[in-house]
């Protein structure tokens, strides 16, 4: 997919279960043979439902999650078929467990709010089908004006969703970009001042396999 205005190209990979399509069937989770061996779906039953992401700041750039609920024969859809309306929720953390809504800043400093006791923070999305969701929609407000002009680091959290066929189980990908309007901006480090002008863009396919050091921090 080409950009013109800005010169900006877009290529992703998809996952292809391999499905018999006369005989559908719950698509396989992480460690389902070679359904999604490398971690391809995050899978919060099995324990891999988070997954570690580097974020730029807000301010300058746009960080955007493509989310697609899957069926993974543990939740309320049948299979793939039936996720017109299967749903998660999504939302970024501090700590791998995702005990808290938010993420830690380029100095270091977590930058949170607790939810506890209630199963979700006010910043999670719900996603039906599938969907994207910016950076800043599943952040508490305060995190977000703390981390602008730095952003940080954290965990992508996937949990059930909370509408039609409820689902702990995705497929999610990051895409983040520095184009407003279609245009390049010009964008500034927060470490070192230096300023350029261009188009950025960058598709990362979020993994976690459940073996440490491969697809998480």
């Amino acid at each position: 997919m080409l950009e013109i205005a800005g010169g900006a190209s877009f290529g992703y990979r998809a996952l292809n279960p391999a499905q018999d399509s006369s005989t559908p069937n719950a698509v396989l989770g992480n460690q389902g043979v070679l359904t999604a061996f490398l971690g391809e779906i995050l899978d919060n039953g099995i324990g891999t439902g988070n997954a570690g992401v580097t974020l730029m700041p807000p301010n300058e750039w746009t960080t955007r999650f493509f989310v697609t609920p899957v069926a993974d024969g543990t939740g309320t859809a049948t299979n793939q078929r039936d996720c017109e309306t299967c749903s998660v929720s999504i939302y970024l953390s501090p700590d791998k467990a995702g005990t808290q809504a938010g993420l830690t800043d380029r100095d270091t400093v977590v930058r949170s709010e607790p939810f506890a006791p209630a199963p979700l923070p006010t910043s999670a999305r719900n996603v039906v089908c599938t969907g994207a969701v910016d950076l800043t929609e599943v952040l508490p407000q305060s995190v977000v004006n703390q981390i602008a002009g730095q952003g940080g680091w954290g965990y992508v959290q996937i949990r059930a969703g909370t509408s039609g066929h409820v689902e702990d189980s995705a497929v999610v990908m990051k895409l983040e970009f520095n184009l407003v309007n279609g245009l390049p901006t010009t964008s500034i480090s927060p470490d070192t001042g230096t300023s350029f002008t261009g188009t950025v863009n960058n598709g990362v396919w979020l993994r976690n396999n459940g073996t440490l050091g491969t697809s998480s921090f």
